[in-house]
């Protein structure tokens, strides 16, 4: 059978996402929530403007622009309304007339700039700055992107102004203006490419996401990490193994041009050759192989038919390779030259042929202080003196941004130093290996440098795989969590999980100090800490825990619990090799569970209802002289423990994940369809949590869920607020992965499990005007809670032989 997924309108798999939105596979392609876009003579309302006229030439070269005029009065605009909710971006394309500037502006919110078109400069807020950017991209010939991007909440208008001065109601000359082009309104914080529109909106089918908080996620290595957005490498021949174009010509000796041959030298058979007859050291020689003596040059060759003497490669005295003496290919890397001319220079005792001459350009992006070199796709620091760097210069950073470096050090003798962006990483360190962290700019001086940092010595190292990376912490990032890891020798397998979507309540963390086990808010007896242990973040903020005997323990104080609810604790842990057995509770006084330590890390949880309002929660009590790796304590309000939230000093709370407002009515067939889930629970605690296509309302819906009976899940088709169909499944249990698919068309219900159908129901009429897929119950309400695989929706009714193939 082919590939069903072809069939759908729409598909959503944990692959890609922004600030905000996570984003479907299908359909692909942007989105215009603006009516009419390069039509401003229609659907827009006018203020204090004649009509648009057009027929102007635009940024793309076609007579599509518009040209807007005033009839001399402030405030003088073109806009549109809307009804939106979430972060959106509004762009359009400018160029000046007459007028020298465009206002672009958020009704609703009171948010907007005005814009210089002579340099793209912001001159100043319409009322406020948007939250997120205002930008101007130069697109040549005069003409300007121009964007915002902000959160919205509710209804609104979109405006254009032209403005004759840098403020938007300054306005006074009549019947002149500015050019505009291709107007744009989307979910997300960046304007992407241009859709143009008509009479009916483009939307995509990626949902709009929220969470307003820093959450983490276990990410396709296996480490415990906030959610964040990557950028693209900054660091450019980070490996040292960029090699540039070849210099040498006839490098092969094909015939006997573009040499200058010295005495005891010729060409021939394919070879430079020389036989003994020069009476004293003598050269062969190319002229002008290089052509910018600042640089590093990698200068290969091959010597045979070798007899006696030896010969070597340079360029210029300043720049020599060493003595060859044995047939072989060698290479060796040249710098700090005073001319341009490639010279093989030969003892006057040499006797062989050299061949293969090779020289490019290596260590691109980088500049060598004294001292530095490169050598086999390295740099090496040899007796570099105090201060004298290995640097990169990458433009102006921006102070507060966060990034992510990393370089490979070894071979250390003496002290170095690393800057980066402002900060000394590393102010005089001797420490090998692979050293890498996190770094907040404090200067827009964007250097990066490793350099000699001994004041009465000198350092010598080899380094390696440099890279730094930014980060952005936003915190309406939607997760993409891994699990179900291989492992060898107790180590996670990178890239060996699955990734499926996390969507999650809010709770709080109770635990003031969730890695630091040192503060005194835990209390231990019998136990001695160590810190500084590798965690299953992959640095260093584990602790190493030595019990003296059994029932020795860690325990951190809990006041004000609910002694009618439930609170779970959960911690990572670990032992070197073998296994152990601890016990955990305490929530409930003296109540244990016994759980099974092995040599990887795992993360237990335990639930308890307690039994006062004050409680001790132990997370280890030990059952003999054990040693027990730490990391990651949580306790919180919860029947489950969710995803870790990391404290230091105070209780901190993520908030839910709400991710709705997917898909429109050209994506969802009110008529006839199939919605399909791969879904799984984060437990079964009897709670209604739902997948819905829906007009928004509870009057006309289809939707998936788990609900208040054990294992339990539903299906439902509600038509004009009359339910149509109830279609129910019981389930081993709900936290597995399991296929789900309701089929919906007139007197034709069906709901499917696993590769089979578990219900159905032949009497019913179809919902009306379905046109939004959210995680929700279609109204905001019950957010579905759990982990996604895919969630899609079909157009047509599949056959039966179809649902039980994408079901299976």
């Amino acid at each position: 059978m082919p590939n069903l997924f072809e069939k759908a309108s729409i598909i959503t798999t944990p692959t890609a996402y922004e600030n905000g939105k996570l984003n479907s596979v299908k359909p692909k392609g942007g989105e215009n929530l603006l009516l009419q876009s390069n039509q401003f003579d229609t659907t827009w309302g006018l203020l204090s403007l004649n009509t648009p006229t057009n027929g102007f030439t635009g940024y793309d070269g076609s007579s599509d622009a518009w040209k807007l005029t005033t009839t001399g009065s402030s405030f003088s605009r073109i806009n549109q309304s809307f009804n939106l909710s979430g972060i959106y971006t509004a762009s359009v394309y400018a160029k000046k007339a007459e007028w020298d500037y465009v206002g672009l502006f958020i009704h609703g919110v009171s948010k907007g700039v005005v814009i210089s078109l002579i340099d793209g400069t912001v001159q100043n807020p319409i009322i406020n700055y948007p939250e997120f950017y205002a930008d101007a991209e130069d697109v040549g010939n005069g003409w300007y992107r121009i964007s915002i991007a902000h959160t919205l909440s509710g209804s609104g208008e979109y405006r254009i102004y032209p403005c004759e001065t840098n403020v938007y109601n300054g306005n006074s000359t009549p019947n002149e203006g500015i050019y505009i082009q291709d107007a744009q309104l989307e979910r997300g914080s960046e304007a992407n490419t241009y859709i143009e529109t008509t009479t009916t909106a483009i939307k995509n089918a990626d949902f709009d996401f929220t969470r307003g908080s820093s959450a983490t996620r276990v990410n396709e290595k296996g480490l415990i990490q906030d959610v964040q957005i990557l950028s693209d490498e900054l660091i450019q021949n980070g490996n040292f193994e960029e090699e540039g174009s070849e210099l040498v010509t006839n490098g092969s000796f094909d015939d006997a041009s573009d040499w200058v041959k010295g005495g005891g030298w010729s060409i021939s058979n394919g070879k430079a050759n020389c036989d003994g007859t020069q009476t004293a050291t003598t050269n062969f020689s190319q002229l002008n192989v290089i052509n910018d003596q600042s640089k590093t040059y990698k200068v290969e060759f091959t010597l045979s038919n070798y007899v006696s003497g030896s010969v070597k490669s340079k360029i210029s005295n300043d720049a020599q390779g060493v003595n060859r003496t044995a047939n072989g290919t060698y290479v060796s890397y040249l710098s700090g030259m005073t001319n341009n001319k490639l010279n093989f220079t030969a003892s006057s005792d040499f006797i062989g042929s050299i061949d293969n001459v090779s020289v490019k350009e290596v260590g691109q992006n980088w500049s060598f202080g004294s001292g530095w070199s490169m050598e086999d796709g390295k740099a090496i620091a040899s007796n570099v003196p105090n201060l004298q760097r290995l640097q990169q210069g990458l433009g102006t950073s921006v102070v507060g941004k966060k990034y992510k470096y990393s370089l490979n050090i070894t071979n250390v003798s003496g002290f170095y130093s690393v800057y980066i962006f402002g900060v000394y990483v590393l102010a005089t360190s001797n420490t090998e290996g692979v050293i890498e962290g996190e770094v907040i700019a404090t200067s827009t001086n964007g250097a990066f440098f490793i350099a000699g940092a001994s004041a009465s010595g000198l350092v010598s190292a080899t380094i390696d795989n440099v890279s730094l990376i930014e980060i952005t912490d936003d915190t309406d990032l939607p997760r993409i969590n891994y699990t179900n890891f291989d492992y060898e020798n107790g180590e996670v397998v990178p890239y060996s999980g699955e990734g499926s979507l996390l969507l999650e309540p809010q709770s709080t963390n109770k635990i003031t100090y969730s890695e630091d086990f040192s503060q005194s808010s835990w209390f231990t007896s019998g136990v001695t800490l160590e810190s500084g242990q590798i965690s299953p973040r992959g640095d260093t903020s584990a602790f190493k825990l030595s019990f003296a005997g059994a029932n020795d323990y860690i325990q951190d104080d809990m006041v004000g619990l609910d002694i009618s609810k439930e609170y779970t604790i959960s911690f990572y842990a670990k032992v070197d090799s073998g296994t152990t057995t601890i016990d955990t509770g305490n929530i409930n006084a003296g109540s244990y569970e016994v759980l099974t330590v092995t040599d990887e890390w795992q993360r237990f949880q335990v639930t308890q209802t307690p039994s006062a309002t004050t409680r001790y929660p132990r997370p280890i009590q030990s059952n003999g002289s054990d040693t027990i790796y730490l990391w990651g304590c949580q306790f919180e309000e919860k029947s489950y423990a969710t995803s870790y939230i990391p404290t230091e000093g105070s209780i901190k709370t993520r908030l839910q994940d709400i991710c709705n407002n997917a898909g429109s009515s050209d994506l969802i067939n009110s008529t006839e369809g199939v919605l399909y889930a791969e879904i799984s629970a984060l437990a079964n605690d009897l709670t209604n949590r739902a997948i819905t296509i829906s007009d928004k309302t509870s009057n006309n819906r289809i939707f998936i869920t788990y609900y208040a009976q054990s294992n339990g899940l539903f299906s439902q088709i509600i038509s004009n607020g009359v339910i149509q169909a109830t279609l129910i499944a019981q389930l081993p249990s709900i936290k597995n992965s399991t296929k789900v698919l309701v089929k919906y068309k007139q007197n034709d219900f069906a709901l499917w499990v696993n590769g089979f159908e578990v219900s159905s129901d032949e009497i019913g009429v179809t919902p009306i005007g379905l046109d939004d897929l959210s995680f929700d119950r279609g109204t905001g309400t019950l957010n579905f809670y759990g982990n996604v695989k895919c969630v899609a929706v079909f157009k047509e009714a599949l056959s039966d032989e179809e649902l039980q193939c994408l079901s299976s």
